[in-house]
């Protein structure tokens, strides 16, 4: 398990700041905002009354449930979501592309392992990052619901809510493995995560506006949506379908360019 535990010490300081950066914000919005949110409630509904048609939407809220809790907590999952596919995205690429990036593939290519168990070794670092981040925030997340419902916990709607984030990560973290291993040159990993991760946004916000099916099925921030659970009380079932097709093809297409592809010449 070299390849893995190497793998995980390069990615220990960023898995790091990412993780201080989602839970930041998790609490920011619930613990700061939302407070001060239902206490100008009269003012919020005379600013959102006069918003264009679409805007709310657009914007990850129902204009119709906007201060309860899951309803907020739905609009916060929409930036959380942001950050955690750029997250995974870039992770992925900056575990695959690494060799790339340092012009040494026909190195670690010759060392005594598989490529099968190269490719499963970096796998794993890249899963591990992702629990690693959303232990500490599903905790968070259910402490700090537990603190504006009395005490209780969270229901089985507000559980799948909340795994939306982890389900979210293991699309993109796809998305950055074939995209690490298709790419001949890779100049920063981080850059291209953010790249992943803003168009996914752009491909939301068409979906938010148009309202059209077929925007759905192409933005994959929408893949688990917490206002889906809301309004259906589960996952959106031709969304979850598309989620694990992508996912599953990608990293399956990603192992055997992986596995099979000729070194190139650095």
């Amino acid at each position: 398990m070299k390849v893995y535990s190497f793998e995980l010490k390069k990615q220990f300081a960023n898995t790091l700041v990412w993780m201080i950066v989602l839970l930041g914000v998790l609490w920011l919005m619930l613990n700061g905002f939302y407070p001060i949110f239902l206490d100008s409630k009269p003012e919020i509904e005379a600013m959102v009354s006069a918003f264009p048609e679409g805007f709310a939407a657009a914007f990850g809220f129902d204009v119709d449930d906007l201060f309860s809790y899951e309803s907020f907590s739905g609009m916060v999952y929409l930036y959380e979501g942001i950050l955690a596919a750029i997250m995974a995205s870039g992770a992925a690429i900056a575990v695959f592309a690494r060799e790339k990036q340092s012009k040494c593939v026909d190195f670690i290519m010759t060392k005594p392992l598989r490529r099968s168990e190269v490719f499963a070794q970096k796998l794993l670092c890249c899963l591990t990052v992702i629990a690693a981040v959303n232990i500490p925030y599903l905790i968070l997340f259910s402490v700090d619901y537990m603190k504006f419902n009395n005490g209780n916990g969270p229901t089985k709607q507000m559980a799948l809510s909340m795994l939306c984030l982890f389900f979210t990560q293991l699309v993109f973290l796809s998305f950055g493995i074939f995209a690490a291993v298709i790419l001949r040159r890779i100049r920063s990993a981080s850059a291209l995560g953010v790249g992943i991760g803003m168009f996914a946004f752009l491909l939301s916000i068409v979906y938010s506006l148009t309202e059209k099916e077929i925007f759905k099925y192409i933005s994959p921030l929408y893949y688990f949506s917490p206002n889906a659970v809301a309004e259906a009380g589960s996952y959106d079932i031709p969304c979850v379908l598309t989620a694990v097709a992508l996912t599953v093809g990608l990293t399956a297409a990603a192992y055997l360019i992986y596995t099979k592809a000729d070194i190139a010449a650095q």
